[in-house]
């Protein structure tokens, strides 16, 4: 997939407030990586490199 560009302000308004806290939908940043939510998600999940132990 090609390289995804956003301007800053689009990106801003995607910021909510929740508790207190600036938070940021996993759907809102999937759609700025270009992928489907359910993908953003398994590699938040489950990061490159990353070693699951089963101890």
């Amino acid at each position: 997939m090609g390289k995804v560009v956003h301007k800053e302000d689009e990106i801003i308004t995607q910021i909510n407030l929740v508790g207190g806290q600036r938070v940021m939908f996993d759907s809102d940043r999937a759609r700025i990586y270009g992928v489907s939510t359910r993908r953003f998600n398994e590699q938040v999940r489950n990061p490159i490199g990353f070693k699951i132990s089963t101890k």
